[in-house]
C-alpha cells in the first residue's frame, strides 16, 4: 500500500476574522477533522531548519552532508512526523468533543467517516506560511479576508470571549500585520496552493463559498459543512454602532489601503510570483538566523531593525 501523503489544510488571516467557525465547518466534513490552534505547530519549521544548518555545519564531515540529505528532504520527513504525531491525537479530541458536543459543533459526524486530513486555523500560522508548505508539500491554505473596520471592532471586545479587549490602533495593527503576512502567502504559493476567502462573500452565501473551497481543496461537497453557522461559538459579531473606530488613524488608514490593495488585486498566478517567493524565503531565513542569536544579540538586531524603520519612514 502507498504511504499517504501529509495534506492538512491551514485557515490563515487575523483573529476574528471568522477562522474558528470556518475551521469548524470545515471539521463536519467526512475526510476532515478540525484541530484546537495550534500555536505551536509553525514554529516547528524555525527549529527544523536550524537543525539543518547544525546537521552540516562542518560540511562533508557532517552527517546530513555525508547522508546527502537534502534541506527540502529533511522538512518533508519532519513534517510526516509531525503529521503522524496530530493524527495520533485525533482519536482523544473527538472523544472529548463527542462527549460534551455543542450543537452542530462535532468532530466526527459518523463512526465511517474516514477524516483523513486536518485542519489547523490558528491565526498566527499566517506569519509561517513558508515553513508549513515546507514541512507539508502537499498542504492547502486559505487566507480569511474580513473588512479591517469590522475586525477592529470585534478586537475592541474581545474580552466577550474571555480575551482582551484590543486598544483602537493596535487593533489595526494586528489586523495589518497578519492580514500582510497571509497576503504575501498567496503571492508567493499562488492560487493552486492557497485560496483566498472574504468573510463578506462566506458570509452572504455560505454554500457557494463552501462548494469552491472543498473543489480547491479535491473534496466532494458535504451539505454538513453549513451546519456550525448555526452555532454562535466564539461569535466575531459586533454592532457596528456599538463600537465607534476613528478611521483617521494612521493605523486604520494603513489597514485600509492594505485592503484595498488587495481587494483590487488581479489574481495570481496558479504557482505563485517568483519574487514574493523570493521575499518570503528572505524573512523566513532572517527569522532563523535571528533565533539563532544569543539573547543580547537579539536585542540589538531587533532595536538596529526599529531604528532603520523609523529613519526609513522619517526620510
Amino acid at each position: 500500500m502507498a504511504e499517504r501523503t501529509p495534506s492538512p489544510v491551514f485557515v490563515v488571516g487575523s483573529y476574528r476574522s471568522g477562522t474558528s467557525i470556518f475551521c469548524w465547518c470545515l471539521g463536519q466534513h467526512p475526510n476532515i477533522v478540525n484541530l484546537p490552534e495550534t500555536n505551536w505547530l509553525a514554529r516547528v519549521g524555525l527549529d527544523v531548519d536550524n537543525l539543518y544548518r547544525l546537521g552540516t555545519v562542518n560540511g562533508r564531515f557532517s552527517h546530513l552532508s555525508q547522508a546527502a540529505l537534502s534541506r527540502e528532504d529533511f522538512y518533508r520527513l519532519f513534517g510526516e512526523g509531525v503529521d503522524h504525531l496530530v493524527r495520533a491525537t485525533i482519536p482523544s479530541l473527538i472523544e472529548l468533543t463527542e462527549r460534551k458536543v455543542q450543537g452542530e459543533m462535532h468532530r466526527r459526524r459518523s463512526p465511517d467517516d474516514p477524516k483523513r486530513r486536518w485542519a489547523d486555523a490558528t491565526p498566527e500560522n499566517s506569519h509561517y506560511v513558508y515553513p508549513l508548505s515546507r514541512l507539508f508539500p502537499a498542504a492547502r491554505f486559505i487566507h480569511l479576508l474580513r473588512n479591517p473596520h469590522d475586525v477592529a471592532r470585534s478586537l475592541m471586545r474581545f474580552s466577550r470571549t474571555g480575551a482582551r479587549d484590543y486598544d483602537h490602533d493596535e487593533a489595526y495593527r494586528t489586523w495589518s500585520r497578519l492580514t500582510r503576512a497571509a497576503w504575501a502567502g498567496e503571492r508567493a504559493l499562488g492560487r493552486a496552493n492557497m485560496l483566498q476567502v472574504r468573510y463578506a462573500d462566506f458570509t452572504a452565501n455560505p454554500q457557494q463559498a463552501f462548494r469552491r473551497v472543498l473543489a480547491f481543496l479535491g473534496e466532494d461537497y458535504s451539505a454538513d459543512v453549513l451546519k456550525p453557522l448555526d452555532n454562535k461559538i466564539n461569535s466575531s459579531e459586533v454592532e457596528k454602532d456599538s463600537v465607534p473606530v476613528d478611521v483617521t488613524t494612521d493605523a486604520a488608514r494603513e489597514a485600509e489601503r492594505l485592503y484595498q490593495e488587495i481587494l483590487a488585486a488581479p489574481e495570481n498566478p496558479e504557482q505563485g510570483e517568483h519574487g514574493a517567493y523570493t521575499e518570503m524565503q528572505r524573512a523566513f531565513e532572517d527569522r532563523c538566523r535571528h533565533m539563532q542569536m544569543p539573547p543580547a544579540a537579539q536585542v540589538r538586531s531587533t532595536f538596529m531593525t526599529r531604528l532603520k524603520s523609523l529613519w526609513i519612514h522619517s526620510a
